[in-house]
Order: C-alpha cells, then structure tokens, then sequence
C-alpha cells in the first residue's frame, strides 16, 4: 500500500478548500461593512442583543481556534508553510470573506472577528444604508427585513464538509440514531439570535 505525505495531503487540502469556501452570500450591489455597522442596530436588549450572542458563539473565536495546540499540529499534519492563524488554507473558513488571493478579508472586516455577522447573512452595506435612511426618516415604507439573507444549510456547508481538516463524520446523531458530519438542524440552534417574540396585547 502507498503511503500518501503530509505535504501532498496538505496540497490536495488546500486546492479543494479554495475551491468550496468562496465568501459566502455576495449580492451583486452590496459590500462588506463589518460587524460594528450591525451591532449599532443589533445589540438592543429588548430586540435580543444578536451581537452578544454572536460573541458567545465558537463562530465569534474562530481565529483564536487556529491559535490552539490543537491547530497547530494539524498544520504540521497538513504540511502547511505557516501556522493556521496566517495560513489562507485556515483563514478562507475562519475569517468572513477572507480572500486567498489578495490574502486578506475586505478593508471592512477584522480579522479578529472571526466568522461574523456578513460570513451569515451577506454582506451589508445595503442594508445599513436603508436602517440609516429608516432612523433618520422614520419611513415604514422603508423593507429593512428584505435585505438580509438568513443562513442556510448551503452557506454552513461550504467550510462544515468533509474538506476541512477537523472534520469527523459522526460528530452529529440524528434523530434516526444514524451519525453525521454536520446537521444544519442540530448546528444552526447553537448560533441562531432571533428577535424575541413580542408579548401579544
């Protein structure tokens, strides 16, 4: 039996994650604004505090993940010529709409914040612009829900598949006992931050 190196492994690895994990729900007109543009609307107590609840989430720490002993090895594993926290093979999944060939997110976004707001819903530079015009004018005319793209299984599966170095096929048990490397209903509740349901009157 042929025994497969680390390197060509490592190589193999990169060239299928650079080819799945392209930024995630780019509309055509609208750009990335980072996440301090949605926590001015997005963080009310009465409205569920979305914004602290994403910085709860694994999704808000994903590059201090690569940070991690753990990571570490798996790089070595991988062959990769950096460590994961520099690495665009780790970057592309762990850092919203990090682009592999500029070897960097858009101007807007931080690094540090990992997997944030836009890596889910889009970017959103239109929508902040109507959530401007609607504070400043006060005009119900004004869709502010429409401009926003809610995740979906599709968008998780693009770093959560069976290409990316941690993944484990039996990490979810499903209702039917089976397993399986990802869920969206079993993963999407750990992140979700809906608004409150409002006391009817």
């Amino acid at each position: 039996m042929k025994c497969i190196s680390p390197v060509t492994v490592g190589r193999a690895f990169l060239l299928l994650l650079f080819t799945v994990a392209a930024p995630i729900g780019m509309a055509q007109d609208a750009t990335y604004v980072g996440s301090n543009s949605c926590k001015i609307c997005h963080n009310k107590a009465a409205d569920g505090a979305q914004f602290d609840q994403w910085k709860e989430t694994g999704h808000s720490r994903a590059l201090e993940t690569l940070k991690s002993a753990a990571s570490i090895e798996i790089g070595k594993k991988l062959g990769l010529s950096k460590a994961p926290s520099e690495s665009a093979a780790c970057l592309v999944c762990h850092v919203t709409a990090y682009d592999v060939k500029a070897l960097a997110p858009p101007a807007k976004i931080k690094v540090t914040n990992g997997v944030s707001c836009e890596a889910c819903h889009g970017p959103s530079s239109v929508h902040v612009s109507a959530a401007k015009r609607f504070r400043i004018k006060k005009d119900p005319s004004i869709d502010l829900t429409s401009m926003r793209e809610r995740p979906t299984k599709e968008n998780c599966l693009r770093c959560h598949n069976e290409k990316s170095a941690t993944w484990d096929p039996k990490r979810y048990t499903l209702e039917d006992g089976s397993t399986a490397g990802f869920s969206f209903e079993l993963a999407y509740p750990k992140v979700e931050h809906l608004k409150p349901a409002k006391p009817e009157e």
